[in-house]
């Protein structure tokens, strides 16, 4: 019948069906938007629930709540269960540290000479110290997450020299030298079986920082959060730029005790060298922080350090901590002039530094 409809009733009928089609569209193009509009107040909804139990749990910046942030006194204590006992244990290293450095460290270490093993162990100090520290203040802060990771990679530098020189080589004697039976042989002597216990320990261990360590990785590259105020002072001290004063210093010790004969006026003196040397580094990052900014180097478009650009330090900060680090450099070497009676090897060190 539609063949042989005259061209009125064709156009007609074209008519009638472009006016359902339209119909028809104009009815899908309501639908689709109600369904948009529906998922997009659930989404809302969504966010707001999720705004509302990041306020309440007080977990970070609204929006990008951090898993990593101590939200209670039980976040904060299990924190201190997980590295407390390496500020601990570091601290004794301190005090024993003459005792440690010939009894466990030096054989551990032959055939290097002892200086080596007083080096080694000084990085043991330190590192196992300020990562430690690093670890608990990161939970502080939402975007602790800087520190958490510089902690985390100090932390495991303490953790695979100290199984080194503690369980695998203790005194110098090789764990597989101890006996020749494996430590699930019941003729295993207890020796081998604790150092076998105390080796997968750390083990563990290394593996919970690495864990932790890329948990804050992967939260500071899908944040979307400002940075703040923490994250901010620890990017202008630079603290793990401190190995490049480190290292040279603890080589000039070595020389200085082995090829020129010299003595070291005692460990304080010399660790004390070593932290005031660390203060003139952060006080030279900081002055380069600040007059990058001062002199227009560092924008806000291009600047590799945002702590002022972003405004996360204000400039009267640094400054102020600058005149810290350069305060408690003075100190010492007023003290190091008079506690060592002009030792030429502390006078010449503090003065390089």
């Amino acid at each position: 019948g539609l063949k042989f409809c005259s061209t009125r009733n064709r156009s007609g009928g074209s008519m009638r069906r472009r006016v359902v089609e339209g119909q028809t569209f104009r009815d899908n193009k309501v639908d689709e938007l109600h369904a948009a509009s529906s998922d997009e107040s659930d989404e809302v909804k969504l966010s707001k629930k999720n705004g509302e139990v990041c306020n309440n749990g007080q977990a970070g910046t609204q929006g990008d709540p951090s898993m990593l942030k101590v939200q209670c006194f039980k976040d904060f204590m299990a924190r201190l269960a997980f590295v407390g006992i390496f500020v601990t244990e570091n601290i004794m290293h301190a005090v024993f540290f003459e005792q440690e450095v010939d009894g466990m460290v030096t054989p551990a270490l032959a055939p290097l000479p002892r200086e080596a093993a007083v080096c080694l162990h000084l990085v043991h100090v330190i590192f196992g110290l300020f990562g430690a520290a690093f670890v608990l203040i990161s939970g502080l802060d939402t975007a602790g997450r800087t520190a958490l990771t510089k902690g985390t990679s100090m932390m495991l530098v303490f953790m695979s020299t100290i199984t080194w020189t503690w369980w695998i080589n203790r005194q110098g004697v090789l764990y597989w030298d101890v006996d020749p039976y494996p430590f699930w042989d019941p003729r295993c002597t207890a020796e081998k079986r604790n150092r076998t216990v105390h080796i997968l320990k750390n083990i563990s261990i290394v593996g919970a920082l690495t864990m932790y360590q890329q948990i804050a990785k992967y939260e500071r590259a899908a944040s979307t959060a400002r940075p703040s105020f923490f994250e901010g002072l620890v990017t202008a001290l630079r603290p793990w730029s401190f190995t490049a004063t480190i290292a040279p210093q603890l080589v000039a010790l070595a020389v200085i005790r082995c090829y020129l004969r010299i003595p070291l006026p005692g460990y304080a003196a010399t660790f004390m060298l070593l932290l005031s040397i660390m203060a003139i580094q952060a006080v030279a990052n900081l002055v380069n922080s600040l007059k990058d900014f001062e002199r227009g180097i560092d924008t806000r478009e291009n600047a590799g350090d945002r702590t002022l650009v972003d405004a996360l330090v204000t400039p009267g900060l640094l400054k102020f901590l600058a005149l810290v680090g350069i305060a408690w450099w003075i100190t010492y070497f007023c003290w190091s002039v008079v506690a060592t009676n002009f030792h030429i090897a502390v006078l010449g060190l503090t003065t390089l530094g």
